[in-house]
């Protein structure tokens, strides 16, 4: 199997993360597409999902292909499509082609993603620089929730798609430096079928429920009298609590195991998905938000690490990323329908069931595989 050196796995990490910032802005972009056209929630969770189920529908397409494709031309046409779907969306004057015009800036985005899962998991230390991934993705976060509201109160969101236009456009200067291509003659099967199910399966509903709730962060801030500078700020903050969780997995390394702290973590998940339900205040919705993100970036690295046991090829990996990006459409997708049965707290409640399933499908996987 080829190695990716490691100038061209930080080259990939860096273009990966920032294909993830609309994943990073998603309770921002959507709380800003539904004021400016004056949409209800519901509408707001279909145009959560647009841009997850585009990158979904690139990484099914490129997942079988990715070791055959030239990944430097690939990469520049996957970021010129995003940038053309970032500006198709500023001239969208309707429902339908903001939907379109999301899912080609999602597809775009997924085949740049695709590359840099592939490429890291080709690394010679995967899990430092997945680790890597995980701060550098936290770290844009927290800069980019802070601004970004500002940006779309000042420039409204053609500012804010002329801005995500131009990240992919900065992405596009690390291109050279990633791999040319990329072969591998490792058997894409993985080892046991019945765990890389329950596993893949069990990681695709823990992702439902934080994206659920996670489209949505912007209007549950409003339940508890924030305004959207004021949420900005408390999920700026709560990205450094984000932090503090990837860097806490690594100081645990498996001193513990990886079941334990994945229950620990989706532990925390559920406290702070009851939290939500709480308020009014800036400092219980802060503290709320501050425990998901803490819980949801410390249990994500002990899923890999369950999911990496599995098959050591890469494969298991790149279709852990696809069930990430089914999990990240369909939560809000999901969320949108509940929302109209049940209100926010059905939502909140339906996510702590996800939770909940989650780990017991998990346990099953490690232990009965």
């Amino acid at each position: 199997m080829s190695t990716v050196e490691s100038r061209a796995a930080v080259a990939l990490l860096a273009v990966g993360v920032l294909a993830s910032i609309v994943l990073t802005l998603l309770p921002i972009l959507v709380a800003g597409m539904v004021g400016q056209f004056q949409w209800d929630d519901t509408r707001a969770g279909w145009l959560a999902s647009a841009d997850m189920l585009g990158s979904a529908v690139a990484s099914l397409l490129a997942m079988r292909r990715v070791a055959r494709l030239p990944w430097r031309t690939t990469a520049l046409a996957a970021i010129a499509v995003a940038i053309a779907g970032n500006v198709a969306s500023i001239w969208a004057s309707g429902l339908a082609s903001l939907l379109a015009a999301r899912f080609v800036t999602g597809f775009g985005n997924g085949i740049v993603l695709t590359l840099a899962f592939a490429g890291l998991c080709h690394s010679r230390s995967p899990a430092r620089f997945f680790g890597a991934y995980t701060f550098a993705q936290l770290a844009l976060q927290t800069l980019a929730l802070t601004v970004a509201p500002r940006i779309i109160q000042a420039y409204g969101m053609s500012g804010m798609y002329l801005t995500l236009a131009g990240v992919s456009a900065l992405s596009a200067l690390l291109v050279p430096f990633i791999p040319a291509a990329l072969r591998s003659d490792v058997s894409q099967a993985p080892a046991v079928a019945s765990r890389v199910r329950l596993t893949i399966g069990a990681q695709a509903i823990y992702f439902l429920a934080p994206a659920a709730a996670w489209a949505y962060l912007e209007r549950i801030g409003q339940n508890f009298a924030l305004d959207m500078a004021e949420v900005g700020t408390a999920l700026g903050i709560s990205s450094i609590a984000g932090i503090a969780g990837a860097g806490s997995v690594i100081a645990l390394g498996t001193r513990f195991g990886i079941l334990m702290p994945m229950a620990a973590g989706t532990a925390l998940s559920i406290v702070a998905t009851l939290l939500f339900m709480d308020g009014p205040g800036f400092d219980v919705y802060l503290a709320a938000a501050c425990c998901f993100n803490f819980a949801w970036n410390f249990t994500f690295p002990f899923q890999m690490g369950a999911i990496s046991q599995l098959d050591r090829s890469g494969s298991v990996a790149t279709l852990s990323l696809l069930a990430q990006l089914c999990a990240l459409g369909l939560g809000p997708l999901l969320a949108s329908f509940v929302l109209g049965a049940a209100g926010y707290e059905g939502v909140l409640w339906t996510c702590i069931a996800l939770y909940a399933l989650s780990l017991l499908l998990f346990n099953l996987g490690m232990k009965h595989g």
